[in-house]
C-alpha cells in the first residue's frame, strides 16, 4: 500500500520504516541507485537508509541528499501490508500500467480468486488476469465506499 509521502518528506530518514519497499522511478534518483523495487532492511540514527536491491544486495541512501528542488516524482514508498480480496471486492488502481491499460485512482473488481491469479475488471469492462506477487499489486487498496456493507444515506438540508 502506497505511503502518501509528499516529496520533501521522502528526504527524512525517520520517515522510512523496516519491510518497506522504495521504489525508484529513474536511474540515479537517489544515489547510484538503478531503477526499480529496494527493500527498507534498516534506517540508522545518522540518517542512512539501508535497502536490499532486486539483486540481493544491500546498499543505503542518505535522504537528506536527495534534491530538494527536484519537481520530477522520482520515489515511491510503500508499506507492507496484506488485504485479503474476494469475489465481488471493488479496489483502486495506486498506480499506471500502461501495457495492461491500467490507471492511477481506477477502480476495478475482483470476478475471481484461485490458483491462476486475480481476475479483474477495470472500469472500461477489460478482463485480465493478475497474479498476487505482481509489481501493480503493491499499489492496490480497497474502495471502501464501495464495498461497504452499511448503506449510506443522505439528508438534505434547507436554509
Amino acid at each position: 500500500m502506497p505511503v502518501n509521502l509528499a516529496r520533501e518528506e521522502l528526504r527524512y530518514a525517520h520517515n522510512y520504516e523496516n519491510g518497506m519497499t522504495l521504489r525508484v522511478l529513474r536511474d540515479n534518483a537517489v544515489g547510484k541507485l538503478r531503477k526499480g523495487d529496494y527493500r527498507v532492511v534498516s534506517v540508522e540514527n545518522g540518517g542512512r537508509v539501508w535497502l536490499m536491491g532486486p539483486d540481493g544486495k544491500n546498499r543505503y541512501i542518505r535522504p537528506d541528499l536527495i534534491d530538494p528542488n527536484e519537481r520530477r516524482d522520482q520515489l515511491k514508498l510503500f508499506e507492507k501490508d496484506q488485504i485479503r480480496l474476494h469475489e465481488g471486492d471493488q479496489i483502486r488502481w495506486g498506480e499506471r500500467d500502461k501495457e495492461r491499460d491500467i490507471f492511477k485512482s481506477e477502480k476495478a473488481k475482483v470476478l475471481a480468486v484461485g490458483p491462476e491469479g486475480i481476475t479483474i475488471e477495470n472500469a472500461r469492462g477489460r478482463v485480465g488476469i493478475v497474479q498476487p506477487t505482481d509489481r501493480i499489486m503493491k499499489s492496490v487498496s480497497l474502495s471502501y465506499a464501495v464495498n461497504m456493507a452499511t448503506p449510506l444515506t443522505c439528508t438534505k438540508h434547507r436554509a
